[in-house]
């Protein structure tokens, strides 16, 4: 609800939104380290850790709830956010980087790469080009060849983008060698 109000002989318009007060905002960059569906927390580069939670509400809250629920410890990103009241909530979410891993599974629209760095698979499906499928939008057209060309067991190194989920732009051959092989416990194996 906007409202005039006289002050000195000068008009003075001023927003008030009912229920929320926002009072600055920022740009925080840093590494993720921790997050759940309704919030991060980041390290900054400071060694500052600052928590930020998802929207509850309104729109793109779905959205942003989904890149929360994604992101993994360790991960490097941008996210805008506003001030409501005595809580930071997130406006935007940015991410991305080049990474080499092995291909364990892969669809029509996908690839799962385990990361030479990391123990978890982490799946990428290409950048959504154009509007809706009626109006001709889709998956790029050029992504999913390259996506078809690849075998399990492929060692690639791809450059993506955090945009609602992790989106490929880039795979070609990896040109490192291969880590060394993980030691795995046998079920039921107890540690010393």
């Amino acid at each position: 609800m906007c409202r005039r109000v006289a002050l000195d002989g000068a008009f003075v318009a001023w927003m008030v939104c009912v229920g929320q007060l926002f009072a600055g905002g920022d740009t925080i960059q840093g590494t993720v380290a921790s997050t759940s569906d309704t919030s991060i927390t980041l390290k900054t580069s400071s060694g500052k850790m600052i928590t930020i939670e998802a929207p509850r509400e309104g729109k793109g809250s779905k959205y942003i709830q989904l890149q929360c629920g994604i992101l993994l410890p360790g991960e490097k990103v941008t996210v805008r956010w506003a001030a409501e009241g005595d809580r930071r909530i997130i406006k935007q979410i940015t991410g991305g980087g080049t990474l080499t891993g092995e291909i364990i599974g892969k669809g029509t629209d996908h690839l799962t790469i385990v990361p030479d760095d990391r123990d978890e698979a982490l799946r990428f499906i290409p950048v959504w080009k154009g509007g809706s499928p009626a109006q001709g939008g889709g998956f790029d057209k050029e992504m999913l060849k390259k996506i078809a060309e690849q075998k399990i067991g492929d060692r690639v190194t791809i450059t993506w983008k955090l945009e609602e989920h992790r989106r490929l732009l880039s795979i070609r051959p990896a040109t490192s060698k291969p880590k060394e092989p993980r030691e795995s416990k046998k079920p039921n194996e107890s540690e010393e």
